[in-house]
């Protein structure tokens, strides 16, 4: 079965959407969660939607040979762009979208109830953070993703 350079960025923008998810929230020691201001996510979003080749392997209709090679052309072609060196490990797809969903989802998490910045003077700072018990963090995913895909149901 002939695999589209369409169908494949179809497969990475949704494994994109599901990254941003993931990646827009912290979970730090104690089982605490928080997430980032909208300034940070406005400041690099494509730092929330870097893919790594080797974890895209599982669900990819192509053999791990011809996905890394079809990744490779994608970059070449710009619809990709590598990150973490220009090998094809780790890209961002090339979206219009990728920032708005960022904030989407940034403003999601703010909106459950997870808190963002710093609290404390001077040197002594942590971040704020509310405990993970109570929060059902896979449903709240899920959920996102959800809003996320009807909302942006194309990287294009």
């Amino acid at each position: 079965m002939k695999i589209t350079d369409q169908q494949l960025l179809d497969y990475i923008w949704d494994e994109t959407l599901s990254a941003i998810v993931r990646n827009t929230f912290v979970r730090y020691m104690g089982n605490e969660l928080g997430t980032y201001s909208l300034d940070v996510a406005t400041s690099e979003p494509s730092g929330f939607a870097v893919l790594h080749r080797i974890n895209l392997y599982a669900g990819a209709p192509l053999s791990q040979s011809r996905f890394r090679t079809r990744i490779k052309k994608l970059i070449s072609q710009g619809n990709l762009l590598p990150r973490l060196g220009y090998d094809g490990r780790s890209f961002v797809i090339n979206s219009i979208h990728l920032a708005p969903a960022v904030l989407k989802t940034v403003k999601l998490w703010q909106e459950a109830g997870l808190p963002f910045g710093y609290e404390g003077e001077g040197y002594i700072k942590s971040c704020k953070t509310i405990p993970a018990e109570g929060l059902d963090l896979f449903a709240l995913s899920q959920g996102f993703y959800q809003i996320l895909r009807k909302e942006y149901p194309s990287y294009m």
